[in-house]
């Protein structure tokens, strides 16, 4: 399996970000956050809290990438750095940096358009989407059936 990765001259190795015991744990949490951030997006554009300016993909009006791949990839990264801080002071920084820098940097791309939402709403959404990623991440096992 590719461990590391060359980007834009960078040299990125996966080895000194992510145990290889701790795959599967982030997978689950990953999967997680995309599944619930896509359902609550969808709820959203349909109650008429957002609308996105174009589509991606044609059978939906939300915004995908952000759901399925920029959420769930920067959620496990901020998980995994720095794993002794505190959740809830993590949580609050990247809620606050998702919330006043993510959604307004999409508003202004074009991306995203609020109607009746605004940014200070998000913030306590990701919080508590955050510390679910985050004890779903730090769990030891998993119940038996």
């Amino acid at each position: 399996m590719v461990r590391s990765i060359t980007y834009a001259g960078y040299d990125w190795d996966f080895n000194k970000v992510q145990k290889k015991e701790s795959t599967d744990r982030l997978l689950y949490t990953g999967l997680f956050v995309a599944i619930f951030t896509s359902f609550l997006d969808m709820v959203g554009d349909f109650l008429g809290l957002w609308d996105y300016r174009y589509e991606v993909f044609p059978l939906t009006s939300n915004y995908l990438p952000w759901d399925l791949f920029l959420l769930p990839i920067s959620m496990i990264f901020f998980i995994q750095v720095k794993p002794k801080i505190n959740p809830v002071i993590k949580a609050l920084i990247y809620s606050a940096v998702g919330a006043f820098i993510g959604l307004p940097l999409l508003n202004w791309i074009g991306i995203y358009k609020p109607l009746h939402w605004r940014y200070i709403y998000s913030f306590p959404i990701l919080i508590v989407i955050y510390l679910a990623a985050s004890y779903i991440a730090s769990r030891r096992k998993f119940e038996k059936l």
